[in-house]
């Protein structure tokens, strides 16, 4: 058995206290068969003619993505390909550096960031005890 909305003719499967779209009160008993014969066809179809696209979108450029052989490196394409002696001049001393300065910036930075992570906050709650203890005192 079904419930009706008097006010607003939502079907409800429970007698609810009141109607959850129009809030009312009142409900009247409705059979199922007596929803199946008065149901609605549903939604209208959407007409083509009333579609309406404003503006256009450009089509993007993408990159496509590089090949990648059967073991999953990366295939390196022609002309990405560096001559043999461009890539070995150096790169030893760059790559050394680099993972200096990244280390050192890391040793550097990592006091900091639990500074301002955990002991800042615990800061200013001991702040806001010791006032309020003053206060109070």
């Amino acid at each position: 058995m079904f419930w009706m909305c008097t006010r607003c003719g939502t079907v409800h499967t429970q007698n609810p206290d009141e109607c959850r779209e129009c809030t009312a009160t009142t409900f009247e008993p409705v059979a199922e068969s007596d929803l199946q014969s008065s149901s609605s066809t549903g939604p209208d179809a959407l007409d083509d003619t009333e579609t309406q696209t404003y503006g256009t979108t450009p089509d993007p450029e993408f990159e496509s993505s590089p090949d990648v052989a059967v073991d999953g490196t990366v295939e390196a394409s022609q002309h990405d390909t560096l001559p043999a002696h461009k890539e070995a001049s150096g790169s030893g001393l760059t790559a050394t550096a680099r993972r200096v300065y990244h280390t050192f910036r890391a040793t550097l930075l990592a006091p900091v960031a639990l500074f301002r992570q955990y002991l800042l906050p615990i800061l200013a709650f001991a702040t806001v005890v010791v006032v309020v203890l003053w206060l109070l005192s």
